[in-house]
């Protein structure tokens, strides 16, 4: 009986032991940073990623305090954020920040993490690191391009809007003294232009874009736009 129990006990240990292997494994082949820590807030494991991302050797960081490798701030707030955790729940939190490397450069990060099963009290925990890089450079020409379009839609509300404001006064002028088709042509013109920029802005505003273009006749647009004005 002894034998067969030591033979069902060591044949549970070699799959404990090749699942282990084989969690490893696809850590390892992560291209985001894993790490870990202990109750005592120690790395007790990195894969390769974290340890290229942070410019060490996984020697030089298992068994060193977090606190020795991320910044006060960091570490105020993922704290905070881990204790407000239901660990029963598995609750997971997520952080943006500026991840140190040994060499002092950052990289723009995002943080994902929640407390390793059995940890009841003390701070062990599992985190992966997403560099959020190229991310963040969208965001930044995002933001420009935004900039842009608001300077564009207050150049074509004002810029535009006031000289068809001229001229529509102007028109009103002429029709006191002048009864001509060539009038009428001309409000057109005006209204057409100021339907137009109506368009633009609204089109601007939305986000809208000419999802179906379409050709366009450049001598019929011209010779439309000259029996619009006056020779």
């Amino acid at each position: 009986a002894e034998v067969v129990h030591r033979a069902v006990r060591n044949r549970e240990r070699a799959a404990r032991e090749r699942d282990l292997e084989r969690y490893e494994t696809i850590v390892q082949s992560l291209a985001d940073a894993v790490y870990t820590l202990d109750d005592e807030g120690r790395i007790d494991f990195v894969n390769d990623a974290y340890a290229e991302m942070k410019g060490a050797s996984r020697e030089e960081l298992l068994g060193r305090p977090i606190r020795d490798l991320v910044d006060d701030e960091v570490i105020a707030q993922t704290t905070a954020m881990y204790e407000s955790l239901d660990r029963r729940d598995g609750d997971i939190a997520r952080i943006e920040y500026d991840f140190r490397t040994i060499d002092g450069e950052t990289i723009p990060v995002e943080l994902r993490f929640t407390s390793l099963p059995g940890s009841e009290d003390g701070a062990a925990r599992v985190g992966v690191i997403r560099d959020i890089t190229d991310r963040k450079e969208r965001e930044r020409e995002l933001e420009r391009q935004n900039e842009r379009l608001d300077a564009f839609t207050r150049l074509v509300s004002h810029d535009l809007r006031n000289p068809l404001r001229v001229a529509a006064g102007n028109l009103d002028l002429a029709r006191e003294s002048c009864d001509s088709p060539r009038l009428d042509d001309a409000a057109d013109a005006l209204d057409r232009m100021g339907s137009i920029i109506d368009d633009l802005l609204a089109d601007a505003r939305e986000g809208s874009s000419v999802d179906d273009p379409g050709p366009l006749d450049l001598a019929d647009t011209v010779e439309a736009s000259w029996r619009n004005v006056e020779t």
